[in-house]
């Protein structure tokens, strides 16, 4: 008689011994002793007494997961099948519980079960793969400067793509794809992709099915960036890594200086008017979609364009005079750009017409700058106190901060790429999240100098912001690349744009 159980079930402790009754003996075995993951095993027990037979239930545990049990028949042996087994060299144990005729008693033995790698994604230049049954060994895949290693019992597959093996392109893209696939049944506490002989900015991203998203758990060091993937707590998850594309992006951020100063990290220079006598102060930049160029904005409206970053007109181009210019925006639909003035006067220079609030007459003198919707559709407004105002265009208010009590003026307003929310940023580094994640801030701890800009990463996964010595403060998936907090600047740090 078998009888098997439709799924293991979990025990804190194996079934209690009865004390007292005639001695047995329990012998354990399996058929077959090694085989691979999710396939049936036949576990088989005699359970025998110088006392008679016994009678009663067996069960077969590895740690405290119940694998199956079967009642002893009148021979005093019996077996049952299962395939809930785990990956590695399990060691079986025999548990009868006994009675008040015979006494408990238990007996072990042990079993392997292996993953079999996975087969290399279709497209791929180029795999490798690893297993292994040890529970406290490592498994290890290499291909090329990629490698996955997994800490346990369980299989690896790496490969190389020469293309995007999607039809999505990759925000940042490097024009590099890998592949990591964990076998089904892998019991890793932990896996990590090392990638390595990078540029200084460079991350990774996993595509998800339908978009690509920032490993939430990676870091660079010594010229590699290490990625982990953990069973809770990390994007991706081990089991989304079921054969799944890797990208390498261009993660980083540049910040700008009063003087048109330009500080890359992890992006190209492509150029700045450090050297060059401005009649007014920047102000603030933005960066083209393909993180290829970027603009710079005075407080008289004067743009500064470099790398990509196309030139469309100026404020004093137009023969007008102002000096209150507090920001620029980037409408990545046209590859042009709106300038916000502190009474929230929109210039839209080969932009999306959005309007501004003397149209809409209202009155203000405290906008600080403003952000575009994902898709550059809409165009959202922010002042010092913490209104957002709202545009025309697909932009949808989601709420301000205008009621909450503010340590400081807000400085700074992003969208979130992937949400369509947004996120207002006070002097303080204190973060007001509205319709998207909160990953953390500076608004409890004093700074050296106040914060004056934020930028998202591409997927809106983190954040970055920058004090006006330079300091960078990293949240989220937003890697650290550097600084000038500890540098002695011609000009204050004004802003900062990237992803």
């Amino acid at each position: 008689l078998a009888l098997a159980l439709p799924a293991a079930a979990s025990f804190d402790s194996a079934p209690a011994a009865a004390a007292g009754g005639a001695a047995t003996t329990t012998v354990a075995t399996v058929d077959p002793s090694s085989t691979t993951y999710g396939s049936t095993v036949t576990y088989s027990v005699t359970v025998s007494s110088t006392g008679g037979t016994p009678a009663g239930q067996v069960f077969f545990q590895t740690g405290t997961t119940t694998l199956c049990l079967t009642p002893v028949l009148s021979a005093g042996a019996a077996s049952c099948t299962a395939t809930t087994a785990p990956a590695g060299t399990d060691t079986i144990t025999a548990i009868f519980p006994g009675n008040e005729q015979f006494a408990g008693s238990s007996g072990t033995t042990t079993l392997t079960i292996n993953v079999p790698p996975p087969a290399a994604p279709a497209g791929a230049t180029g795999s490798n793969s690893a297993a292994s049954a040890s529970n406290t060994a490592s498994v290890t895949a290499t291909r090329g400067n990629v490698s996955a290693q997994g800490a346990g019992p369980g299989a690896l597959t790496v490969a190389t793509y020469a293309t995007n093996p999607t039809s999505v392109a990759v925000p940042d893209g490097t024009g590099t794809f890998y592949d990591v696939a964990i076998g089904h049944g892998s019991g890793f506490i932990t896996t990590l992709i090392v990638v390595c002989n990078l540029a200084s900015g460079d991350s990774l991203q996993w595509f998800d099915g339908s978009a690509w998203q920032e490993f939430s758990q990676q870091k660079l060091s010594f010229g590699c960036i290490f990625a982990s993937v953990a069973a809770a707590g990390t994007s991706p998850t081990p089991a989304q890594l079921g054969g799944t594309p890797i990208a390498v992006a261009a993660q980083g951020y540049w910040l700008v200086a009063k003087d048109g100063g330009i500080f890359a990290y992890g992006k190209s220079f492509f150029g700045s008017t450090g050297n060059i006598h401005l009649s007014q102060p920047i102000v603030g930049m933005t960066a083209t979609a393909d993180g290829r160029g970027y603009w710079f904005v005075a407080r008289d409206g004067g743009v500064f364009a470099y790398g990509d970053a196309s030139y469309q007109g100026s404020v004093p181009q137009l023969g007008v005079r102002v000096d209150n210019i507090v920001g620029m925006v980037a409408d990545t639909a046209t590859g042009g750009y709106w300038l916000i003035a502190s009474d929230g006067t929109v210039w839209s220079f080969d932009a999306g017409q959005v309007g501004d609030l003397p149209i809409f007459g209202i009155h203000v003198n405290d906008i600080v700058g403003g952000a575009t919707t994902p898709d550059s559709g809409g165009l959202y407004l922010a002042g010092a106190d913490g209104r957002v105002f709202n545009l025309m265009g697909d932009g949808r208010l989601q709420g301000d901060a205008s009621g909450f009590p503010l340590n400081g003026p807000i400085v700074s307003m992003t969208v979130d790429p992937s949400t369509g929310g947004y996120w207002l940023l006070g002097q303080d580094g204190g973060v007001f999240s509205f319709n998207a994640p909160f990953f953390g801030s500076t608004g409890n701890i004093r700074l050296n100098q106040p914060v004056v800009g934020m930028t998202a990463s591409s997927d809106g996964g983190g954040y970055w912001f920058v004090a006006r010595d330079g300091g960078v403060f990293a949240y989220g998936d937003a890697l650290f690349w550097g600084s000038t907090g500890g540098l002695i600047l011609n000009q204050a740090v004004v802003g900062m744009a990237g992803g």
